[in-house]
C-alpha cells in the first residue's frame, strides 16, 4: 500500500508536462484512488490519475482483491476488519460479493470441472477402482444445515468429486442423501467403482448394498479402530485390569486386518485369536471356547423373543486356518514377565469374550479386510476449514464455491515435484506420547495467479455473464430448488411483529 500523503508529494508537478500542479479532489473506489490534478503551466488543464486501471468500467484493484480473498480463505469481514485497521480504503459488501458473483465465480467452476474432467478420464483406464468417502457437516453441533460428501482417489489421493445436501432439500440423513448423489454422478460419468471405504455409517451401508450391489463396501479401519479403543477404554472403567490390554489389543487389530491378505474368515480368527494370548495360550484347537460359547448362547436367548440355538462350530470363536499366534515362539512370550495375564473365568475376559463375539462387531470386523482407511480424506476436511470455517454461515453456492477451492488446492498439490517435507515430534493426545509426524514446506499456490489471470482475460474478452446458481446446476452440483429458509416456512413481515397478540 502507497500512503495517499506520499502521493500528494508526487502531483507538485503535472504528470504530462511536468509543471506545478496541485490536487483538486481525492476519490477513493472501493481499493482504488482518483486524484483530480489541476496543472498551472503555460496550457493550464485538469486531469485525472487513477491508482488502479478501468476494465470494463470496473476497477482491476476491487476485482482482484475480491478474488484474492476468496482464494485464500478470507471471508469479508476478516477483510473488512484488517482493511479498517490500516485505515486503507475497500469496497462495500455489496460490491465485493457482486464482483465474486459474476467475475470469480464462474472462473473457479471452470478450472475446477476441468481438473474433476481429467481426474475422471484418468480413473476410468483403472481396472480395480479404489475410493473413499466421508461426509463434513458445517458446524460440529446437531443443528447442521449442510453435509459436503467427497469422493478421493485412494492411490493418488486426488479429490474425484463431492456434493453438498441442504437442510430443506432432502428429506432424512444429510450425509446418505449427498453419498447418493455424488456416487450417481461417478457412475453417470462412466467410473466403476470396485471399493468404497467409508466410516461405519450402518445408513451408507444400507445405501450401498441396496443402490449400487456393485460396488465392494468397505469400512475405514482407523474409525473402526477408535470404535474399539473408546469401547474398551468404557469397559476398563468397571474392570480395571483391562486397561493394561487396550493398546495391544487395537495394535492386533491393525495387525490382522493387514495380515488377512483381504479374506475376512482370517481376519476374524486372527482377531479372535487375541483372547487365547490374554490367556497366556498360544497354540489351540479348532475350538477351544466351546463350553463358554455355548453358556453365552444360552445367556442372551434369555433376552431374546425367538430362540437361537446354533451347534458350537457355527459360533464364534472357531479357528479353520488359524491355529497359534504369529510371534516366531513361545520363548518370546515368557520374556513378558510383568504382563498380568487373565484367566478364562474372571468377569474382564468373559466381558471381553461376550464383545469380541458380538455379530454386529464381527460383521463390521470382516468389512476391514481390505486394510483401506479415510486418512487423507480427513487431511482434506482440515483444508476446507481453511476456506469454510464451521463458526461461519455461509449461503449454498458459496460453500459449493469454497469445496471446489479447497478441492484445487488438494488436486494441485499432489503433482507439486518441489514439494519437501520436515519431520517433527508433537504430542499425540490420544495415544498420550510423542510421535513423529510430518509437515509440507512448499506448496504450490499457482493456481490463485491462474485464477485471478484469467478473471482479467474474461472481462478484457467481454464474455457473456453468466449466473452461477445456472452454472453449478448444470454441472449437477444444484439439482433441486433451493429453499428460501431452512424451517420451510414464511418470514413474518414487520406489521405482522407489530400486530400479532402475545397469546
Amino acid at each position: 500500500f502507497v500512503s495517499v500523503p506520499m502521493l500528494l508529494s508526487i502531483f507538485k508537478f503535472c504528470p504530462e508536462c511536468a509543471a506545478h500542479a496541485k490536487v483538486t479532489k481525492i476519490v477513493t473506489q472501493g481499493f482504488a484512488v482518483i486524484f483530480h490534478y489541476r496543472c498551472y503551466g503555460i496550457c493550464p488543464h485538469e486531469g485525472v490519475w487513477r491508482s488502479s486501471p478501468i476494465v470494463q468500467g470496473k476497477y482491476v484493484s476491487n476485482m482482484m482483491f475480491s478474488g484474492a480473498a476468496i482464494l485464500c480463505g478470507l471471508s469479508y469481514s476478516v477483510l473488512e476488519s484488517v482493511m479498517t485497521c490500516l485505515s486503507v480504503p475497500y469496497v462495500c459488501a455489496t460490491t465485493f460479493y457482486k464482483l465474486n458473483r459474476v467475475n470469480v465465480y464462474p472462473i473457479i467452476v471452470e478450472k475446477w470441472t476441468s481438473i474433476r474432467d481429467a481426474t475422471i478420464s484418468r480413473l476410468k483406464d483403472e481396472t480395480e477402482l479404489d475410493v473413499a468417502g466421508d461426509g463434513h457437516f458445517d458446524t460440529p453441533g446437531w443443528c447442521a444445515k449442510f453435509c459436503t460428501y467427497s469422493i478421493m482417489h485412494m492411490k493418488s489421493g486426488a479429490i474425484v468429486d463431492f456434493f453438498i445436501s441442504q437442510k430443506g432439500m432432502y428429506k432424512g440423513d444429510l450425509e446418505t442423501a449427498a453419498c447418493k448423489e455424488v456416487l450417481t454422478n461417478l457412475a453417470a460419468y462412466g467410473l466403476k467403482i470396485n471399493n468404497f471405504v467409508t466410516d461405519e455409517n450402518t445408513k451408507i451401508a444400507k445405501l450401498v448394498r441396496t443402490c449400487f450391489s456393485s460396488i465392494v463396501h468397505n469400512y475405514d479401519i482407523w474409525h473402526k479402530a477408535r470404535l474399539l479403543k473408546k469401547k474398551l477404554s468404557k469397559m476398563a472403567l468397571k474392570l480395571p485390569k483391562i486397561s493394561d490390554f487396550i493398546n495391544p489389543l487395537v495394535n492386533h487389530f491393525w495387525y490382522s486386518c493387514k495380515a488377512c491378505c483381504g479374506d475376512p474368515r482370517v481376519l476374524v480368527e486372527r482377531f479372535h485369536s487375541s483372547l487365547l494370548h490374554l490367556c497366556n495360550r498360544h497354540a489351540w484347537t479348532k475350538d477351544p471356547f466351546k463350553s463358554l460359547k455355548l453358556d453365552l448362547q444360552a445367556e442372551r436367548n434369555k433376552d431374546r423373543k425367538k430362540q437361537i440355538n446354533l451347534p458350537s462350530d457355527k459360533l464364534y470363536p472357531y479357528f479353520t486356518t488359524e491355529n497359534k499366534c504369529g510371534h516366531k515362539s513361545r520363548a518370546k512370550s515368557r520374556k513378558l514377565k510383568g504382563v498380568k495375564w487373565l484367566e478364562i473365568g474372571t468377569s474382564e475376559f468373559k466381558a471381553l469374550f461376550k464383545y469380541f463375539t458380538e455379530t454386529r462387531l464381527v460383521n463390521s470386523i470382516k468389512m476391514c479386510c481390505n486394510f483401506l482407511h479415510t486418512g487423507g480424506l480427513e487431511v482434506y476436511h482440515n483444508v476446507r476449514l481453511k476456506f469454510l470455517p464451521k463458526r461461519s454461515s455461509y449461503s449454498l453456492r458459496r460453500m459449493i464455491i469454497g469445496s471446489m477451492v479447497t478441492a484445487i488446492e488438494i488436486n494441485t498439490n499432489l503433482e507439486n515435484d518441489s514439494k519437501k517435507t520436515k519431520e517433527f515430534w508433537a504430542y499425540s493426545k490420544s495415544q498420550k506420547k510423542y510421535v513423529r509426524k510430518s509437515r509440507d514446506l512448499r506448496k504450490d499456490y499457482s493456481y490463485r495467479k491462474d485464477i485471478l489471470n484469467n478473471v482479467l482475460s474474461s472481462v478484457s474478452a467481454k464474455r457473456k455473464e453468466r449466473e452461477i446458481s445456472e452454472l453449478l446446476g448444470s454441472e449437477k452440483y444444484i439439482k433441486r430448488k433451493v429453499p428460501a429458509n431452512v424451517s420451510g416456512l414464511k418470514i413474518p413481515s414487520a406489521e405482522d411483529s407489530v400486530t400479532r397478540s402475545r397469546f
